[in-house]
């Protein structure tokens, strides 16, 4: 465990998903709701950090040894504070999406901001006049093409007179297939955005696992053409991640395709993260999809898709991220 304080800071760090509070100061540590048990790695770890505010500006400086994940934000570098007219944050959210894409900030599932990544992906959201408690706030990005990247979960406790800072959220990457079905022999695109020159790990689902990598651009643009003749006649799936020299990302959204014996071009306009949360297939998220899950929920043998941020199970998560793609 790396611990240090200030007089008006502090930095603990454990792999436990526990809070400490102690006098002026209180840090959290953990990875994000959504992350699989197989995805929790040392690269991928979130830091929540607790600052107390005052007059004075206020920083935290970090041990040598507490990063927390690349996220494009310096790890827990000094976050300076400062009473204005507007006031103080009440929370800081920074991490890496894809250059140019717009950063989206849900606050117990209805959007309470937006912000654009810079040019190199890097992104910081200032949360200010919030209450004291308990909240659950998800994060995600769109891409040019209007892709959207899985929803990111942190349930992150707000009190009086403390700024929470969570640092190193490193947003997954977009993908999408040029083909909904592709002719068995001819190759098919798989392309999306992430951060810029990030190794992409290509995880397609067949009757075997098929995994591929790639490099994202400077501008965070990624491709990669698929030879179809691995895989046989029928429905398949692609997900991607992406991994920095400091940092890992979760899974993208699963993208299904079809091999089959014609090819047709996907159409964009069918492009959105609420397809994911259309489980009965009707273009919509509605009522009709709210009891669906409703009946799965707590239950064991659920359709994949209806697990939102598969872990494995259907819970209270799994209606927040179907309330974020409600149309009605």
């Amino acid at each position: 465990m790396d611990y240090q304080a200030s007089a008006n800071a502090g930095l603990i760090k454990t792999n436990l998903l526990r809070v400490y509070s102690c006098g002026v100061f209180m840090v959290l540590f953990l990875t994000p709701l959504s992350v699989q048990a197989d995805e929790i790695s040392s690269t991928s770890t979130v830091t929540i950090t607790a600052i107390v505010q005052s007059p004075q500006t206020s920083t935290v400086t970090p041990s040598p040894s507490a990063g927390g994940g690349g996220g494009g934000s310096g790890g827990n570098a000094g976050v300076p504070l400062t009473n204005t007219d507007s006031g103080v944050d009440v929370a800081l959210f920074k991490g890496l999406a894809y250059p140019g894409s717009i950063v989206t900030l849900l606050k117990n599932g209805v959007i309470l901001t937006e912000t654009p990544a810079s040019p190199n992906g890097t992104f910081e959201i200032h949360v200010r006049n919030l209450n004291a408690g308990t909240y659950t706030f998800g994060i995600r990005a769109e891409d040019a093409d209007r892709l959207r990247s899985t929803l990111d979960l942190y349930t992150v406790f707000i009190a009086n007179g403390i700024t929470t800072v969570v640092d190193g959220i490193f947003i997954p990457p977009t993908v999408t297939t040029d083909k909904e079905e592709v002719k068995q022999g001819d190759p098919i695109i798989m392309t999306g955005k992430s951060a810029p020159n990030a190794t992409l790990t290509l995880s397609v689902h067949s009757s075997k696992e098929i995994v591929k990598k790639t490099v994202s651009s400077s501008a965070g643009l990624w491709l990669y053409k698929f030879d179809s003749t691995e895989l046989e006649l029928g429905g398949h799936e692609v997900k991607a991640r992406a991994t920095t020299d400091s940092d890992l990302s979760l899974y993208s959204e699963t993208v299904a395709f079809t091999v089959g014996t014609t090819n047709r071009i996907r159409n964009k306009a069918t492009i959105s993260s609420a397809n994911r949360c259309d489980l009965n297939g009707d273009t919509r998220v509605n009522l009709k999809d709210f009891s669906i899950m409703a009946f799965w929920y707590k239950r064991s043998g659920f359709p994949p898709k209806a697990d939102m941020n598969a872990d494995g199970k259907i819970n209270l998560v799994d209606f927040s991220v179907l309330a974020y793609c409600w149309t009605g």
